[in-house]
């Protein structure tokens, strides 16, 4: 398995492949000194057999240091707190997949 970070400015976007398929991915914020975990995607028909989920906290652990960054905080992505701190506004989501019981 091998993983793709991509930054530009104040975002991070890895992807974790197995055998050419993405497997994962983690969507971060960059603040400061600071990384937000904001986003993970999970393919399940192999994330539990891959432990997918505690890779990516490690080599997102990993990819923190290697940038210099100093804070991951431990807030979950529905915390109000870390979006207030980055000038996140609300806004009324559309639902677009055309399924309204998914939305």
């Amino acid at each position: 398995m091998r993983h793709r970070g991509a930054d530009a400015g104040p975002r991070a976007l890895l992807v974790w492949r197995q055998s050419g398929k993405i497997v994962a991915f983690s969507f971060c914020l960059v603040c400061g000194d600071a990384i937000y975990d904001e986003c993970i995607g999970l393919d399940y028909s192999v994330a539990l057999d891959l432990h997918l989920y505690f890779y990516t906290l490690r080599d997102i652990i990993s990819w923190t240091l290697q940038h210099g960054l100093k804070w991951l905080p431990t807030a979950t992505p529905l915390n109000y707190e870390p979006k207030l701190h980055l000038d996140a506004s609300w806004y009324r989501s559309t639902c677009m997949c055309g399924t309204p019981a998914l939305c």
